[in-house]
């Protein structure tokens, strides 16, 4: 989405980032600069199994032991993009039951104008608000939706 609005393929928003990878985290401060961190760790996922209840028992346990490693020091308010697709949602979801007492958890989703005429595939929607809102009361936690103005 931030490739394809900022123009040239392999560049963002930052000048200093030329690319976040899967599964990567983007952090940045004024003091601090601009850096990486993974949200999982690095490699791929393959559990060597092929009963499905325990490849999701396997996967919830990487995914809530990655995020409790991650919010340790992330401060009082915690930030996620939330859209309405399931990896952003259950990351967004877990963060939000790994939370320390004193954190706070706010999704933010990225949305067009109410009035914006859009071409939207058929099957698709352009506008994801609507069922992150509902992920975010099903999940317990602050959303933000961000329209452009």
């Amino acid at each position: 989405y931030v490739d394809r609005l900022h123009g040239a393929q392999g560049s963002t928003f930052w000048s200093s980032v030329r690319h976040v990878g899967v599964g990567a985290v983007l952090q940045w401060s004024a003091a601090n600069g601009v850096f990486e961190r993974y949200l999982l760790d690095e490699g791929q996922f393959e559990p060597n199994c092929d009963d499905w209840d325990t490849q999701v028992r396997l996967f919830r346990e990487r995914l809530d032991s990655s995020l409790r490693r991650n919010l340790i020091d992330a401060g009082t308010v915690v930030g996620a993009q939330l859209s309405s697709g399931l990896d952003s949602s259950a990351v967004a979801a877990t963060a939000a039951r790994q939370l320390s007492e004193g954190q706070h958890l706010v999704a933010l989703t990225a949305a067009p104008t109410r009035d914006a005429r859009l071409l939207v595939q058929r099957g698709r929607f352009a506008d994801e608000s609507i069922l992150a809102s509902k992920t975010a009361r099903m999940g317990g936690f602050e959303h933000v939706v961000v329209r452009n103005t």
